[in-house]
């Protein structure tokens, strides 16, 4: 038994020291290309130009629709040359809201669609399928209600479709509210590795990239020759990204100009996004990975590609070696003990990768002992997230699309405003958070059979995962009690107030 253990110990070990590898070169990549040929940033197109739908999907988001709806109608470009499309499949008053505002934008001139749909049969996916024959422009430029483009955002955009060959262009993700709180501030940390580096990387030496589903614009020829959006993962950008690139067509990332966006501020709204983001890559990995093996892209494309599809599957990875590490040093002899240390060195090895990765992303000024600080909190806080995000990736593997679940988003810019009196807000906690406290108390015994047998190999990983898992469920379970007395407050106010007409 301790030898099978031993087995899927090593094989875990052995994943992630070659996923950390490919994000070592992936960051080598960078640094070479930002020393060599720095980029510029991207020029203004001027002269004849191309027609635009700028389509808006959006569901129940009473808080932020007339904020995207403002940003959207102060683009700078001509009138007749873009039209809003509204993919409203709200169920509450979102509608009215978006309504009454695009009254608004078509009495100053421009070209606004609602479009209603009688069910969400495909959810985000469905949507842009269905609004893809009413579209009138050659390119599609898309963005999420949590998203506020610049006004230059089209023209800085447009150049890059010069290349016959570009599907897609992305923009890089800014933040509307990093500064909130430590959750803001450690996502907008990593974010930064995803946007600064990785991208940017990748379309440097011709690897698959991917559209991140906002804040972009697609080539409507690229998205019907790669077979239109498809609701078979709840990630349908990465899913399109992968079917067009297939078909020989490129996706062209825009490093230095910033899209910016809404970060979700509570655990529940961050939960629900990295679940989706953690299960619809496990489902791209099901439907692409073989496509990806069986095909005559180079080597190195290959490589890249499957580490791309992999990326939440890592955590599958990260999850097996914190369960294995108990009955390993709980119950290992001493060939165990030997392997174990030997193998530890490629969990270790993820430490300073991720710490290049990181530094070479960020684009805000950092002291030495700041940089140190954030890095050490995203990788306990990650840590802290393995049973979620390894259970999403579980889900993904398991086969079907399932339900889309948006993430809400409240209209919080900079560092003020308050979240926990929203309509969208859950009070209660998920039941995953049951299991990472019962995971704690796992994790704990491996702790104290170590401190018995005098075995402290798997301290350090054992210790950084209760510190993770005890952050996770600790501001989960403050989140859930703010929001419940939150709304008992209301309850209390709207009693003593009595019945009126308007209830």
């Amino acid at each position: 038994m301790i030898e099978t253990l031993l087995a899927l110990y090593i094989l875990c070990m052995m994943g992630m020291f070659a996923y950390s590898l490919l994000q070592l070169h992936l960051t080598f990549i960078h640094w070479r290309q930002r020393r060599m040929r720095p980029c510029a940033p991207a020029q203004s197109a001027q002269g004849e130009l191309p027609l635009i739908t700028v389509q808006l999907p959006i569901f129940n988001e009473r808080y932020v629709a007339t904020r995207l709806l403002d940003c959207v109608a102060d683009l700078d470009y001509p009138p007749d040359r873009f039209e809003i499309q509204v993919l409203d499949d709200s169920t509450d008053e979102t509608p009215e809201i978006v309504a009454r505002k695009l009254a608004e934008l078509a009495a100053r001139g421009l070209r606004v669609a609602h479009l209603r749909r009688p069910d969400r049969s495909g959810y985000k996916a469905g949507a842009l399928r269905d609004a893809l024959p009413q579209a009138a422009g050659e390119l599609i430029a898309i963005f999420d209600a949590d998203f506020c483009p610049a006004p230059d955002f089209l023209r800085k955009a447009i150049p890059s479709f010069q290349d016959g060959r570009v599907a897609a262009v992305q923009l890089r993700w800014g933040f509307l509210n990093e500064d909130y709180s430590l959750l803001t501030r450690l996502q907008a940390f990593v974010l930064r590795a995803h946007f600064g580096v990785e991208q940017p990387a990748r379309r440097a030496r011709g690897l698959f990239a991917n559209f991140n589903g906002s804040g972009g614009l697609w080539r409507r020829a690229a998205i019907e020759d790669a077979g239109g959006w498809r609701a078979d993962t709840v990630t349908e950008d990465l899913d399109l990204s992968y079917r067009a690139q297939f078909k020989g067509w490129r996706i062209e990332f825009l490093e230095h100009e910033p899209c910016d966006s809404e970060l979700p501020v509570d655990m529940d709204g961050f939960r629900s996004q990295q679940f989706r983001w953690m299960k619809g890559g496990a489902q791209n990995a099901r439907l692409h990975l073989c496509p990806v093996l069986r095909s005559r892209l180079p080597l190195l494309v290959k490589l890249h590609a499957c580490a791309h599809l992999l990326a939440s599957s890592f955590y599958l990875l990260v999850l097996g070696t914190v369960l294995l590490s108990v009955p390993l040093g709980a119950a290992g002899n001493a060939a165990t003990r030997a392997y174990t240390t030997s193998y530890a060195i490629a969990f270790l090895f993820a430490i300073p990768v991720a710490a290049a990765l990181l530094y070479e992303a960020q684009d805000r000024p950092y002291t030495a002992a700041r940089f140190i600080a954030m890095m050490a909190g995203w990788f306990v806080f990650s840590l802290g997230m393995c049973l979620h995000s390894a259970s999403a990736a579980f889900h993904g593997w398991l086969g079907g699309a399932g339900e889309f679940v948006r993430t809400p988003k409240y209209g919080i810019v900079g560092a003020r405003g308050d979240w926990s009196g929203s309509a969208y807000v859950r009070s209660r906690l998920l039941a995953i958070a049951w299991l990472e406290l019962a995971l704690m108390v796992f994790v704990a015994l491996g702790l104290v059979a170590g401190w018995i047998r005098g075995y402290f190999a798997f301290y350090p990983v054992q210790l950084m995962a209760l510190g993770g898992l005890g952050w996770v469920f600790g501001l989960s379970l403050l989140h859930s009690q703010k929001a419940q007395g939150r709304r008992l407050a209301a309850a209390v106010r709207h009693r003593q107030r009595g019945p009126s007409f308007t209830d």
